[in-house]
């Protein structure tokens, strides 16, 4: 998993995302469902990287499509704002990178 990177998600079952590389600016991202979701089993969803924008006020350079999510807790497209180790949520969520 040479281009992958793991983070932890606190809202959701406390639950490991795998993001890996696919190619330049594009990644997936895997996970399992959290407690709090009502499902059990794994998913995916596709991540765009994408120059520094605003909306409602705040920065992000992530978009991330949940469409082939099952079992969903938001709108399937989610923005998001890559930082230094997080990946900071529209709902304020913050994912954290892990060091493997």
């Amino acid at each position: 998993m040479e281009n992958s990177a793991f983070y932890f998600d606190p809202n959701h079952g406390g639950c490991l995302r795998i993001i890996t590389k696919l190619e330049k600016d594009k990644y997936l991202i895997e996970g399992a469902y959290g407690s709090d979701e009502g499902g059990k089993g794994q998913w995916v969803a596709e991540m765009t990287k994408t120059k520094k924008f605003k909306y409602k006020g705040e920065d992000y350079n992530l978009i991330v499509d949940f469409g082939k999510k099952q079992i969903k807790t938001h709108k399937n497209i989610y923005y998001a704002y890559m930082g230094k180790r997080t990946i900071k949520w529209q709902d304020g969520n913050k994912w954290i990178q892990m060091y493997v």
